[in-house]
């Protein structure tokens, strides 16, 4: 394939700005989506709405922002990139026209997850508009190609340093020699059974990083979200509807929550606490309604039922920005009333508040190597602000396409190895299981250990079992199969994460924000520092972060 200066990887806002961002720099700049543009938990088809928070500009204002977001961190998320964060996103959200995004608008201020004051936030929705609107923009940019339908199975180095990609397109196996490369990937929650991501969401840059040499920090903090599993399954659950949420139940009717907080007072404050954030975080009283779900689930085998709740009447009242829209929603869409109908929620993996390592400009420990949005790590900490993900796309994508136009105008293109060779060299050739068998195993595997409740002798566990099955699986042989390559890329790149995030959770013998050790169930001051990972020698390396 044609060499050029910047490839951009991801097909979510990140990757947006980042794309359109380089190619102002006059410079040539190629654009892979593994699926289609307008993807992954930016564009999340089971959201009735996105919603990005801001900061005012008024420096008072601001600094307790600041304050806020270092707080809901637990000391875990960088200061200087959220003041890059702050000072910035209000400019950010004024160009969302230049990524195709025109119905989006600021409503009233809210207090976010996390967060303790309102601030101003923006929302937008409609993503088959905003699809037609990035392929109109993408094809009127003489200097951008964009190339739909094409995988990174591996980032290509020469001399330590990116020289460009392995991919797979429509034709089969190829390589794209660049001088720059922007991961923008997105998360990968795919990895679990039950997640709030479309399957496209599964960590393929994260995976790619590890095995080029990258570091990835943070990635114990992972954000769980309840989830319905019936009706209108993978629907994210609004924690704004709590209000009019009594109770949780098991499918006999039993009280979940009486089990574990026998006291009334306890159970009506531990559900007043888990209305104020989407995520779960065991920093408070509101943990034990999580917690109580994933007991429940724990002690049965097999499918997922989820556990019901009803809602009174009086949420079709209410006509707030964060519960009519999603009410309506839920009824036009899915047919589904929360003002009658009874759903059944657990605990899905959501979003990902670690992952590979980059400095303020976006690059990475990698030269030439740069990352933005959720596939990047040491923006957030043990817990983030509600609406902060979204807006780091912005922020990040814009600096990473920036840096990445910046970098590629200083070096000259390096040779490339032809795709053969590199997909012999990326890929294991020999292994007795299939992509079939591994891929439901992997995910349940990850649902019911690396999930909300963790301990040490069910992450071992784990960790061995996922070695077991990455020494008998070769996923080179599916590479020229039209129909099992992708299902064995994502099985390679699903055993190597999996050991990443668990030894991750092995690691940190605390509990903090989102990662809760049930065996280390108090925060510890002795880990008040954070964990970088890389893969060496085929396994996961944990080590403390240095400057």
């Amino acid at each position: 394939m044609k060499p050029c200066d910047v490839l951009i990887v991801g097909g979510g806002l990140a990757a947006m700005k980042s794309a359109v961002t380089a190619a102002k720099s006059g410079l040539q700049v190629h654009w892979i989506v593994k699926k289609k543009v307008c993807g992954g938990a930016s564009f999340y088809p089971m959201m009735d709405q996105v919603a990005c928070q801001v900061s005012t500009g008024v420096p008072e204002e601001d600094a307790l922002y600041m304050e806020e977001i270092l707080d809901a961190s637990q000391g875990m998320a960088s200061r200087e990139m959220n003041q890059i964060y702050i000072d910035t996103i209000r400019d950010r959200v004024q160009e969302f026209p230049e990524i195709g995004v025109h119905d989006y608008h600021l409503t009233e201020a809210k207090v976010a997850c996390f967060a303790s004051r309102p601030r101003p936030t923006y929302v937008w929705r409609d993503w088959p508009a905003i699809r037609k609107n990035m392929r109109a923009i993408a094809a009127d940019t003489p200097n951008l190609t964009l190339m739909e339908n094409t995988a990174l199975l591996g980032i290509l180095t020469e001399e330590g340093a990116v020289s460009g990609a392995l991919v797979m397109t429509p034709e089969g196996l190829d390589t794209i020699p660049c001088k720059a490369m922007v991961l923008a990937t997105g998360g990968m929650g795919n990895l679990y059974q039950h997640n709030l991501n479309t399957p496209d969401v599964s960590g393929d840059g994260q995976a790619v990083a590890l095995l080029a040499g990258a570091q990835c920090i943070n990635l114990e903090f992972n954000q769980f979200i309840p989830g319905f599993v019936s009706p209108a399954y993978k629907t994210v659950w609004r924690e704004t509807t709590m209000p009019y949420m009594d109770g949780l139940t098991d499918e006999t009717g039993r009280d979940l929550l009486k089990d574990i907080l026998p006291d009334d007072a306890q159970r009506k404050e531990c559900l007043r606490l888990r209305g104020k954030h989407g995520p779960f975080t065991n920093r408070t009283l509101s943990r034990f309604f999580d917690i109580a779900m994933m007991k429940g689930i724990l002690q049965k085998e097999g499918e997922v039922i989820g556990f019901g709740i009803r809602y009174a009447p009086e949420i079709a009242e209410d006509m707030s920005t964060y519960v009519h829209p999603y009410y309506l929603w839920l009824k036009q869409q899915h047919k589904l009333d929360l003002a009658k109908d009874e759903v059944f929620i657990a605990p899905f993996w959501h979003a990902a508040n670690g992952g590979v390592k980059i400095d303020k400009d976006c690059s990475t420990t990698l030269p030439g190597l740069f990352a933005a949005g959720e596939v990047s790590g040491g923006i957030h900490g043990a817990d983030r602000h509600g609406g902060h993900s979204t807006g780091s796309c912005l922020v990040f994508g814009y600096i990473a396409g920036n840096s990445a136009a910046a970098y590629a105008k200083e070096k000259q293109q390096a040779p490339v190895e032809d795709a053969g060779h590199a997909a012999q060299r990326l890929f294991k050739q020999e292994g007795s299981l299939t992509p079939q068998e591994l891929l439901p195993q992997i995910r349940t595997l990850m649902f019911r250990k690396g999930n909300i409740i963790r301990e040490e002798k069910s992450l071992l566990e784990a960790i061995d079992q996922l070695r077991q099955w990455q020494q008998d699986f070769g996923p080179y042989p599916y590479l020229h199969d039209p129909k099992g390559w992708e299902d064995a890329v994502k099985t390679r790149n699903f055993l190597l994460l999996g050991q990443a995030l668990l030894t991750a959770m092995l690691n940190r013998k605390e509990s903090r924000g989102s990662h809760y050790r049930e065996d280390y169930p108090d925060t510890s001051p002795a880990y008040n520092k954070r964990f970088t990972l890389t893969w060496e020698d085929g396994k996961a390396v944990p080590r403390e972060e240095t400057a």
